[in-house]
C-alpha cells in the first residue's frame, strides 16, 4: 500500500513540476514582450514560479 502512495505523490510532484515549467515559459514570454506592464508582471510571474518550484520540492518533513 505504502508503493502506491509513494508513486501517487510521485506523479503528482512531475505533474506540478510540468505546470510550473510552462508556467515559467510563458513568464518568459512576457518578460519579452515591449510593453512594460506587461514585462513587469512576466518578472513577478517569473520569481513566484520559481518560488513555487522550490517550496513543490521541498521534502514534506521540512514542510
Amino acid at each position: 500500500m505504502a508503493d502506491v502512495i509513494t508513486e501517487f505523490v510521485l506523479n503528482i510532484n512531475t505533474l506540478t513540476n510540468l505546470l510550473l515549467a510552462i508556467v515559467m515559459l510563458i513568464s518568459l514570454a512576457m518578460i519579452a514582450y515591449p510593453d512594460p506592464t506587461i514585462r513587469h508582471n512576466g518578472i513577478i510571474a517569473f520569481l513566484a514560479t520559481i518560488v513555487a518550484a522550490i517550496a513543490t520540492n521541498l521534502p514534506i518533513a521540512v514542510v
